[in-house]
């Protein structure tokens, strides 16, 4: 599961919903995050989308920043 918005340390965050164990934080984007999604499927991959007009891609798990798109 993902959660994004706007924190004081990070934007978001990804845990297993059965454990609820965190296996990454996001990080990359400036501002708050306005959406996210990700692929169900190995190899698992995170899209985000900030406030800032940006579009960050994360690979995991432990899932950790890739690349970003203006």
């Amino acid at each position: 599961m993902i959660a994004g918005g706007e924190g004081k340390t990070f934007f978001g965050k990804v845990f297993l919903t059965d454990t609820g164990s965190t296996v990454g934080e996001i990080n990359g984007i400036s501002k708050r995050v306005m959406s996210c999604d990700f692929r169900p499927a190995r190899p698992f991959r995170l899209a985000l989308a900030g406030e800032d007009n940006s579009v960050a891609f994360f690979e995991g798990p432990p899932f950790k920043f890739a690349r970003s798109s203006k």
